[in-house]
């Protein structure tokens, strides 16, 4: 073989595998090379068995999909368009009502119909328990509104699992805290599960004041939305 071949041989064997996709690897399957695509935003190469090449592009925290911060008081916060790329999906937020304290509820998909089921337990010095069956959302978290400290503002997780599995009704499960003042039963604690009686994966999340007394949310209120 002479060297014209060898060189011949070489140059179409690496242009084979010379990727023409931004962001593809080479790989070796055990056998021979191949072309691996890119992974999705933020994912990163993982050992996993289970795959021909050895590893696999997996999510490894959580990942922030959007953030929303009211400019002006606002009836309603929504997060639109959600990808079914993640397993859960987790909302993180600081909120303030412009009227009297209030919950923040939350309706999925644009469903405003009364498939809602909650129960919240909220603790100061006292323990209640608040269930809401066939509601037209969930029953979150309390936050502080107008007739409170102007600095005090409720703080709230809540969370989605298997956003977007096909036969499950979707589950959520929230925890809260909130600071009315400095006396006693103004430091409350909560925690809370819902449900909605769909089993549709979850494209959008709406919050809002579930008493719907006229209140707002303020302006700089933030929330965000996270994929995991």
């Amino acid at each position: 073989m002479t060297a014209a071949i060898m060189n011949t041989h070489l140059r179409d064997n690496f242009n084979a595998l010379a990727p023409t996709v931004a962001g593809e690897i080479a790989v070796g399957n055990g056998t021979d090379m191949t072309l691996q695509a890119v992974g999705a935003s933020n994912a990163v190469p993982m050992a996993d068995a289970a795959c021909t090449i050895g590893w696999a592009w997996k999510q490894t925290a959580a990942v922030l999909i959007q953030d929303i911060e009211t400019t002006s008081a606002s009836a309603a916060i929504t997060f639109s368009s959600i990808a079914s790329g993640f397993r859960h999906l987790r909302v993180v937020g600081m909120a303030r009502f412009s009227g009297g304290a209030d919950v923040i509820a939350a309706q999925l998909n644009g469903d405003a119909t009364t498939v809602y089921d909650s129960n919240r337990v909220n603790f100061s010095n006292a323990t209640n328990f608040t269930e809401t069956l066939a509601a037209s959302g969930f029953r979150i978290v309390t936050t502080n509104g107008g007739g409170g400290a102007s600095n005090s503002w409720g703080s709230f997780v809540m969370e989605f699992n298997d956003y977007a599995e096909a036969t499950a009704h979707k589950q959520t499960l929230q925890y809260y805290g909130l600071a009315t003042g400095s006396a006693t039963t103004n430091i409350q604690f909560g925690l809370g599960t819902g449900r909605w009686r769909s089993s549709a994966s979850i494209t959008s999340i709406k919050l809002y004041p579930y008493s719907s007394t006229g209140a707002s949310f303020v302006s700089g209120v933030k929330v965000s939305l996270y994929g995991m």
